[in-house]
C-alpha cells in the first residue's frame, strides 16, 4: 500500500497532509490526511452532482476542504515565511482542518 500512495504522491496526484503535534514522534504515530490535488476530479471520482452536493452537506464540505487546502498549499510556495501545513485532532474527534 505505502508504494502506491509513494507513486501517487511521486506523481503528484495526491498530497498528504501531516497530523500538528507537540512532540514530534507522536506526529508520526498519527495517520495523515489524503487530499487529491485536483479537486475537480475528486468531485468527479465521488459522482458529486450539483444535486448531491446541496443534498449531502458533508459531501460538499469535503470537497471545499480539498479546494481550500490545495489553495493553501499553491499560495503557500510564494511565500516568503514558507509555511508548513499540517491539521489538528483530539482523541475526542475534535479538529482543525488546517494548520499553519
Amino acid at each position: 500500500m505505502k508504494g502506491y500512495f509513494a507513486l501517487l504522491e511521486g506523481t503528484f496526484l495526491v498530497q498528504l497532509l501531516r497530523p500538528w503535534a507537540r512532540n514530534l514522534g507522536k506526529r508520526i504515530i498519527q495517520t495523515p490526511k489524503v487530499y487529491l490535488n485536483d479537486t475537480g476530479l475528486l468531485a468527479y471520482l465521488l459522482g458529486a452532482t450539483v444535486d448531491r452536493l446541496k443534498a449531502e452537506g458533508n459531501l460538499a464540505g469535503g470537497v471545499l476542504e480539498n479546494f481550500v487546502l490545495m489553495e493553501l498549499r499553491k499560495q503557500s510556495t510564494s511565500s516568503t515565511t514558507q509555511p508548513e501545513l499540517f491539521y489538528w485532532r483530539t482523541a475526542s474527534g475534535q479538529d482543525v482542518d488546517v494548520v499553519l
